[in-house]
């Protein structure tokens, strides 16, 4: 089982490494290791019993002696990376950078109530191909796929009732949007790793590339392959980094680095 505190979005995600299924738990960065020991119980041994290992990064809820203790007297092995770009686990890494563009493009467009909403984005994400499977890790993990749809409007009906199916309806596309792109913007990423890659920082001009990247504004130009140059104004997480955009670009001012290029230096000026 692999670990993945996501920081920017208040939760964290659990998966399991063989069939990929993961768990979204919210959480906050003051939890201790009573509460990981609690969040356990609650969302995820309490469906799968006790995993035989764990890996997590070396935060201090997961390092607590009462962790390590509980670990022991359970039998569960606690393993620790210590960066996040594990070098003998290349799978997880990708896995894990997925879930968290995922889960940031998730909570960035739901600031109302994203914790509310998060077991319909592991429901969506459960019930994605996988790339490295080529199952859904709900069909990995129990052997059938799950039953989703949402039919037509009979008749006056009720309308809170039709209200909250549209927007199960709705949500669901949309989180599986998010996951598709989210997959093929580190599937780009990763075909391109060969090259050397670039140190951007807090204050640097970089280009934007624009595939998938989608404006509620229908006469916004974004036909170019790559718009900017853009300041970098912050680094979010460890892979994206929020952008100063203008006004008249409505979208989300945070990227993942795999689209982002710096902005070279004239030499003869």
């Amino acid at each position: 089982m692999r670990i993945f505190p996501l920081r920017n979005s208040g939760a964290t995600s659990l998966v399991d490494r063989l069939t990929k299924l993961v768990h979204f738990i919210p959480t906050t960065n003051k939890a201790n290791g009573v509460d990981v020991a609690n969040l356990f119980l609650t969302y995820v041994w309490k469906l799968h019993g006790l995993p035989r290992k764990t890996i997590s990064d070396q935060g201090p809820q997961f390092t607590s002696q009462f962790l390590k203790q509980l670990h022991k007297r359970l039998d569960i092995e606690p393993s620790f990376s210590t960066a996040y770009h594990p070098p003998t686990d290349g799978q997880t890494e990708r896995l894990n950078q997925v879930v968290e563009l995922y889960l940031h493009h998730y909570v960035s467009h739901q600031l109302d109530d994203w914790v509310g909403l998060l077991p319909l984005a592991e429901f969506a994400y459960n019930n994605g191909v996988n790339a490295s499977t080529g199952k859904t890790p709900f069909f990995a993990n129990y052997g059938f796929h799950p039953r989703f749809a949402v039919g037509d409007k009979e008749g006056q009906g009720l309308v809170i009732a039709d209200d909250h199916a549209e927007w199960l309806q709705k949500g669901y596309d949309e989180l599986k949007a998010a996951l598709t792109v989210s997959q093929e913007r580190m599937k780009e990423y990763y075909d391109h790793k060969h090259r050397a890659p670039e140190t951007i920082k807090i204050g640097d001009s970089v280009w934007l590339d624009n595939r998938n990247i989608q404006s509620q504004r229908p006469a916004c130009k974004l036909s170019a392959k790559r718009i900017g140059p853009f300041k970098v104004v912050a680094k979010v997480g460890k892979h994206a980094f929020k952008l100063e955009l203008p006004r008249t670009l409505k979208i989300h001012p945070v990227f993942p680095v795999a689209l982002l290029s710096l902005k070279k230096e004239d030499p003869y000026k």
